[in-house]
């Protein structure tokens, strides 16, 4: 008598089945680990951190953990610091098991005020920023070729503008 034998696979639970890749906003499992990882991270910096959603990825860990990573901006006492998060989770009980935060501090070069100037692909237009990312309000726009004074602050690939607005510096030219 033959016995057929079926291969036991492991179970990888679906949300996760990519062994990376971004993450699946949607997913009511995903949105539940990043509000942990979020509370934990706003615990950690003190202030209400709002995440950049394209910069989220996950990556599999086993099939208990999952890994989040991402970048974040927050603003505290007045000053954009640009953060960079990795949450390891256990996806059956919630609770963290690894988190590592980085700060991308702004600097700031003093004497280095330059004048810069527009330089978007296809003669576009620039958004001006609240903040150093993503995910602060755009405040205005700046069109090709417009001259812009810049503070000689800089975070990550943002510049600032001598009226405290941000912009994307791989966008600008310096005179």
């Amino acid at each position: 008598m033959l016995v057929a034998i079926a291969p036991v696979l492991p179970f990888i639970h679906p949300n996760l089945a990519s062994a990376q890749g971004r993450l699946n906003l949607e997913s009511p499992v995903n949105q539940r680990i990043l509000e942990v990882c979020k509370g934990e991270l706003n615990a950690k910096v003190g202030a209400e951190v709002l995440l950049n959603n394209n910069s989220l990825r996950e990556y599999y860990v086993s099939q208990a953990e999952t890994r989040i990573r991402g970048r974040g901006d927050a603003a505290k006492s007045g000053k954009s610091q640009t953060l960079l998060f990795d949450c390891m989770i256990n996806i059956n009980t919630d609770r963290i098991t690894k988190f590592n935060l980085s700060n991308v501090t702004a600097t700031v070069v003093k004497g280095k005020e330059a004048t810069a100037y527009v330089a978007t692909p296809l003669n576009g237009r620039l958004n001006l920023r609240k903040g150093a990312g993503l995910s602060y309000p755009i405040v205005g726009k700046l069109v090709d070729k417009t001259q812009v004074q810049l503070s000689g602050r800089t975070s990550g690939n943002w510049a600032e503008t001598l009226d405290g607005h941000w912009l994307y510096r791989p966008y600008v030219r310096y005179e």
